[in-house]
């Protein structure tokens, strides 16, 4: 089954993949696949870091409640404004002084939803879930937000974790 098509459906699907997740999280100080970070470290860095992205391109999303309070709320309250600024000003153009101009929709798809699909694994693993998404969606996932990410030299080169998939790493 492939991701949908539109960038305002393909938020949708996996943000509510991830919310599952959060809503499902039983220790919120279990430890998580990235160095250092714990389940609730993982929902504040998606609920954190977008607002500040959004804001080098002049953009505000409402302020929710915090991730130390309440992450099933945070999460919720903030994956409903992402979802909805996709859908009213996705059309937008949107400038940002590093990733440079996109229309709105596609910035949020290509920065944003892709981290929060690949981040879906590492709450996964911090709590315990037997699967988090098909092999092949994920492979093509992982893939496109690496090549996307080397692209703008945003990160250095992957490298696997004791706990990432196997197939992750091919």
């Amino acid at each position: 089954m492939a991701l949908p098509d539109s960038a305002a459906d393909r938020h949708r699907e996996v943000a509510g993949a991830f919310a599952a997740r959060v809503a499902a999280t039983p220790d919120w100080e279990a430890p998580a696949p990235v160095a250092g970070w714990t389940a609730r470290d993982v929902v504040a860095h998606l609920v954190e870091w977008f607002p500040g992205f959004l804001g080098g391109g002049g953009i505000t999303l409402p302020a929710g409640p915090a991730v130390a309070d309440d992450p099933v709320a945070a999460w919720q309250h903030h994956a409903d404004a992402v979802q909805h600024l996709i859908e009213t000003r996705g059309e937008e153009s949107f400038t940002h002084p590093i990733a440079g101009t996109h229309r709105l929709a596609d910035a949020a798809d290509r920065f944003y939803t892709a981290d929060v699909f690949m981040h879906t694994w590492d709450l996964s693993t911090a709590t315990t879930a037997s699967t988090w998404t098909s092999r092949p969606r994920s492979s093509r996932a992982w893939r496109r937000s690496r090549s996307c990410c080397a692209r703008r030299g945003s990160t250095a080169p992957p490298c696997p974790s004791p706990m990432t998939p196997p197939w992750l790493t091919a």
